[in-house]
């Protein structure tokens, strides 16, 4: 048997309610463990690959590179055991050039 619209329309409407009733719950709940809404949240997450530490500023400028795939090719090169071999050398003094 099935339903005719105006039951319909009462099921949709009571789903309606329900799921404005689970929003509202959740916004409660993120507010609550973070202390901001969801719009907030969803902005900070756009915007957090524009913020930059002054340290990675520096290597940017420093380095001149200009995209995302020039900072990736760079994180490759210097996160290496090579460069982490000579860090923690130069770091310890010893030197095989002599000057440290």
């Amino acid at each position: 048997m099935s339903k005719n619209i105006a039951e319909m329309i009462g099921d949709l409407q009571a789903e309606n309610e329900r799921l404005k009733e689970l929003d509202k719950l959740f916004e409660k709940a993120i507010k609550t463990e973070f202390g901001c809404d969801r719009k907030k949240i969803h902005k900070m997450m756009e915007n957090s690959d524009q913020i930059q530490s002054d340290f990675e500023k520096k290597i940017i400028s420093f380095f001149d590179l200009k995209n995302a795939s020039e900072k990736d090719e760079f994180l490759s090169i210097i996160c290496s055991d090579s460069t982490l071999n000579y860090f923690n050398t130069k770091r310890a003094g010893n030197n095989p050039n002599g000057d440290r």
